[in-house]
């Protein structure tokens, strides 16, 4: 009987769905009633004889891409391939950063190819054609990415700036923060371009516009966390220098400056007197003025016009990196590798003032017997430049740290040092003459 009563349901509950739910059946228009969801299962394939679609050359422009989600440069997992960020990624955006020639790039990049997606190894490719003068094979690369969508944002504005599509210039480079591996690549890329639109600049005559290139891409060289190329940071330096002997260096440059007229029985000391006075705060000493006027000698002759830089001259030292920069204003004006403390007599860090300067210095080291200038045991070199805290009071003397050179040149670079920053004896010679008492130092590591 229980049997025959549960199939008697079964068939009731089969009539009714029938009923109210017909197999196979559309909705008619008009209906109030809702299509019911559809389950998408694998897409039909596309036919067979339908030939692929060559991708388009239309013009590398800054436009929106649409790309899927975490962006077309997140490579597929590859064991033991990807940390944070692959060694050899690393290595490649370096080399890219420090200008290194066409062969490295080349075999750095088949190095870091399998840490990287198709899209940043293609970009990086197209990077190097470019660089080294293969324009028209980069520009149809930069197009095929851009026409397959793989193209980002901060990627197209890159690439449009690199092919001249939008106009450059240093505020406009935007250096990644982030630290995998396409980003690590495009930090190395924005500042391989960096020093291209510099030099473009130089061999355009746009002096001022270069000078912040140049200061753009050494900034993004000292906060990289790329290990210090100094040869290659040498390199650099060497391009710059002849920059600025067209641009600070040069009187007749276009730069912020008070203009003198020397008059009788004028001195340059008397000029630097007579600007402490009519311009209080600002920074400079004689040799500065004889410097950026490209002054033989000391001597004056009444009606000669001098101008004075009015952008506040200072520096900044890189411990970490060992490297010091020489600023007038915002931009960099020249740079060397430097010596710091050793562990357990590191090298101060904050910001200070330059305080006594002083040629020929004597050591006094603590608890010990002051020693002579050129003594051995003296390590001080040839120029001594103290720092300052910069709020402190006139009788408040001289920290015992500072800037000096010194007779091992084969320790400038190293940690070495009892604390101070040294540096050979002919490039602390150069700082002496330029950075005046008072300019301000930033110590950083």
């Amino acid at each position: 009987m229980r049997s025959f009563f549960l199939v008697v349901v079964c068939g009731l509950l089969a009539w009714a769905f029938l009923r109210f739910f017909p197999h196979g059946e559309t909705l008619a228009p008009g209906s109030e009633a809702s299509p019911a969801p559809q389950v998408v299962t694998d897409p039909p394939a596309a036919p067979a004889a339908e030939p692929a679609t060559a991708p388009s050359a239309e013009p590398v422009e800054p436009v929106a891409a649409s790309v899927p989600k975490g962006g077309p440069f997140t490579p597929n997992p590859l064991p033991g391939a990807l940390g944070p960020v692959a060694p050899a990624v690393n290595q490649l955006a370096a080399s890219f950063a420090f200008g290194r020639d066409e062969a490295a790039l080349r075999a750095q990049l088949e190095q870091a190819r399998p840490a990287l997606a198709g899209p940043s190894a293609a970009l990086a490719g197209c990077f190097i054609d470019g660089l080294f003068g293969r324009v028209e094979a980069s520009r149809e690369k930069a197009t095929q990415l851009h026409a397959n969508g793989l193209l980002g944002e901060p990627e197209q504005k890159l690439v449009a700036m690199f092919f001249g599509l939008q106009s450059a210039g240093a505020d406009q480079i935007a250096l990644p923060e982030g630290n995998n591996a396409h980003e690590t690549l495009l930090r190395g890329l924005w500042l391989a371009f960096s020093r291209e639109l510099a030099r473009r600049q130089t061999a355009a005559n746009l002096l001022a516009e270069a000078s912040s290139s140049y200061t753009r891409l050494l900034m993004g060289l000292l906060d990289s966390t790329w290990p210090m190329d100094a040869a290659a940071m040498e390199t650099t330096m060497v391009e710059l220098r002849e920059l600025q002997k067209q641009y600070r260096w040069n009187p007749k440059a276009s730069w912020a400056a008070v203009e003198l007229v020397v008059e009788p029985g004028d001195s340059l000391i008397k000029l630097r007197k007579k600007l402490e006075v009519s311009h209080p705060g600002l920074r400079v000493n004689t040799e500065l003025i004889q410097r950026v006027n490209g002054l033989k000698s000391d001597v004056l002759q009444p009606g000669m016009k001098l101008r004075v830089p009015t952008d506040p001259v200072h520096v900044l030292v890189d411990v970490d990196k060992r490297w010091l920069l020489y600023f007038i204003g915002e931009q960099v004006v020249d740079g060397w590798q430097v010596g710091v403390g050793k562990p357990g007599e590191e090298t101060l860090l904050g910001e200070f003032v330059i305080g006594t300067k002083q040629p020929e210095p004597m050591h006094f080291p603590r608890g010990k017997k002051e020693v002579p200038y050129g003594h051995p045991d003296n390590p001080l070199g040839t120029h001594w430049l103290a720092w300052r805290r910069p709020d402190a009071p006139k009788e408040e003397k001289d920290l015992s740290y500072g800037f000096h050179g010194t007779w091992e040149d084969e320790t400038v670079g190293q940690a070495a040092s009892q604390g101070c920053v040294r540096m050979t004896n002919e490039k602390v010679l150069q700082l002496f003459q330029t950075l005046p008492v008072g300019a301000r130092v930033l110590v950083r590591a």
